[in-house]
């Protein structure tokens, strides 16, 4: 092999070896990330290096203008960004992820990463850089729940956002009592789904209150929305006061007149459409009606109420197990 074999030889080993070594110097990072004003955003990336010993990792992060916005050493960092600028999880460990709080609008970047490994080499990230979309103002509430529901029955609602910072996740308030569960899922390119899911049993009183969801994001912004519930009872409750004909009050000896009232509770009147609604009627006597007559001049052996004809009139003559041919519906 002469001398000219020798050096093109030498030369194809060097480019191998120079590709391969090149190709392991990778990362994954989202190329922008959005990211609230005032609040906090978190860069994900993840970093591949060449099979190497390491002794030590410095991860370090440094705008277009190679000015370090990230540092160990904070007194090497731009002033502007010191301690407002943190590197999360382990950097030995190839997580790179940056957070940056109080996001201000000269945050937009763009950034790269720079891994400084202690006895082997040192590379830096330019081909994949990452910028923020500054957003003003929270995108809206995304708010569910059933606004028509029936009393007693169990209530969910559900109250989603989405954000960019998974370190302090969006903060959610109920105006209604219940249990809360709380789910974060991760979506791409940074950005994260916080839902908050509250449940609970509806009640009379419930009927026409705002079901309120307000959300506080890390930094102070919040926002609110909400719907009106509307309850279904089982039927108004309606007291009524007979006071039509007289009864024996066989514990007090005493021959009562029974009065009779009808009232209508208002915090709930949503099942009366239609002309459906079913009824709870309350039967109440009062001995302030007691008049002295002997007791055997009435005869007693309960108390009848018609509720209207509607309810119990039968016209299957299948429905009727058997008939009383003596019945006198005169003297009934």
């Amino acid at each position: 092999m002469d001398v000219w074999q020798w050096l093109l030889f030498f030369i194809c080993i060097c480019v191998k070896v120079t590709q391969t070594e090149a190709s392991s110097w990778t990362i994954d990072v989202p190329s922008s990330v959005k990211g609230l004003l005032g609040s906090c955003v978190v860069i994900p990336c993840s970093y591949n290096y060449p099979n190497a010993k390491v002794q030590t990792f410095t991860g370090i992060w440094t705008n277009d203008g190679n000015q370090v916005i990230y540092h160990p050493t904070e007194s090497k960092m731009l002033e502007q960004y010191r301690r407002r600028t943190k590197l999360l999880g382990d950097i030995s460990k190839s997580n790179c992820s940056l957070m940056i709080e109080n996001l201000q609008q000269n945050d937009g970047g763009p950034f790269h990463f720079r891994i400084e490994l202690g006895g082997y080499n040192s590379f830096s990230y330019l081909n994949k850089k990452v910028s923020i979309l500054m957003i003003r103002e929270p995108n809206a509430i995304d708010f569910s729940a059933h606004e028509d529901i029936k009393e007693g029955q169990p209530v969910s609602a559900s109250c989603s956002v989405f954000h960019s910072c998974p370190t302090y996740p969006p903060a959610f308030h109920w105006s209604h009592s219940g249990e809360q569960h709380f789910q974060a899922q991760k979506l791409h390119d940074g950005q994260w789904k916080a839902t908050s899911i509250l449940t609970f049993r509806s009640n009379r009183t419930d009927h026409n209150k705002l079901l309120q969801c307000r959300v506080t994001y890390h930094g102070g912004k919040h926002q609110e929305t909400s719907k009106t519930l509307k309850v279904k009872c089982y039927g108004p409750r309606k007291i009524l006061k007979l006071r039509q004909g007289k009864v024996y009050h066989q514990k007090s000896r005493k021959v009562q007149r029974v009065r009779r009232q009808q009232r209508n509770d208002e915090a709930c009147t949503a099942s009366e459409e239609g002309g459906n609604a079913e009824s709870t009627y309350v039967f109440w006597m009062s001995d302030d009606y007691a008049e002295p007559q002997k007791p055997q001049d009435i005869r007693t052996k309960g108390l009848m109420v018609d509720t209207g004809a509607t309810s119990h009139s039968l016209n299957d003559k299948t429905a009727f197990k058997k008939s009383n041919d003596d019945f006198q519906p005169g003297t009934h």
